[in-house]
């Protein structure tokens, strides 16, 4: 589901030509002529040049969208692969776009609300023009109990919820509460979320707009601890 803060250095290192594959279009020479004299004169000028991220969303492993200019408090670019399980139901979905360094996370986060309802997403955070423009496999799913457990549910149009306990699987050794709005096309309801949660969940503050599968949540209030249940 899920997209750290700006990646340091040493975390871009762990993500290179043989983790994701860019196909961008390859400019005019003249067109490249123009784009570097442009970087290059933002540079000597002390000017922040706007970083263009390709954008697209997706049903399946692959989208394919127009480059456009990300807004100032965007700068960085951001390639998203969800996958999702409801009621039994499981999709696949791709995101592409613009989003702030601090709420973007390089790598897996696996999500439990319930027996029937995780989501596993892959992500990739980079800082240049089109750096987006690539391809990530599928994450992996990983169901086997860890012999952890946390409360889970799902609720709209409420700040808080309420469920039973849910088995924790794979590397989801924490307790996650999530609540504030999802987008979801031209309205924004009122969401709470609490479930297990592998620890790279615990990037999300309060603020962060995150990317999901098929949404976008503007988050107001979070928490995220090690489980202190243990399945009997």
């Amino acid at each position: 589901m899920w997209v750290r803060t700006r990646p340091s250095s040493a975390s871009y290192k762990s993500w290179g030509p043989g983790t994701a594959h860019t196909h961008a279009m390859r400019p005019s020479r003249r067109q490249g002529t123009l784009l570097l004299d442009f970087v290059l004169l933002c540079t000597l000028l002390g000017l922040g040049c706007p970083l263009r991220c390709e954008i697209c969303k997706a049903p399946g492993s692959r989208c394919h969208g127009q480059m456009r200019t990300c807004s100032s408090d965007k700068d960085t670019c951001m390639l998203l692969v969800g996958k999702a399980t409801s009621k039994g139901k499981e999709w696949v979905h791709t995101y592409k776009g613009c989003i702030r360094s601090q709420d973007c996370y390089s790598g897996v986060v696996s999500t439990t609300m319930g027996p029937k309802d995780y989501m596993v997403t892959r992500s990739f955070c980079c800082q240049s023009d089109g750096c987006n423009s690539a391809f990530l496999s599928v994450p992996l799913t990983d169901r086997t109990e860890n012999g952890l457990m946390c409360p889970a549910c799902t609720a709209t149009f409420r700040d808080k919820c309420m469920g039973p306990m849910t088995r924790c699987t794979g590397q989801e050794n924490h307790c996650v509460s999530l609540s504030g709005h999802v987008q979801a096309g031209i309205f924004k309801p009122r969401f709470a979320m609490r479930g297990c949660a592998t620890e790279s969940m615990c990037f999300a503050k309060p603020g962060a707009e995150l990317p999901t599968d098929t949404h976008v949540l503007f988050l107001h209030h979070t928490e995220c601890t090690h489980s202190p249940w243990k399945a009997i």
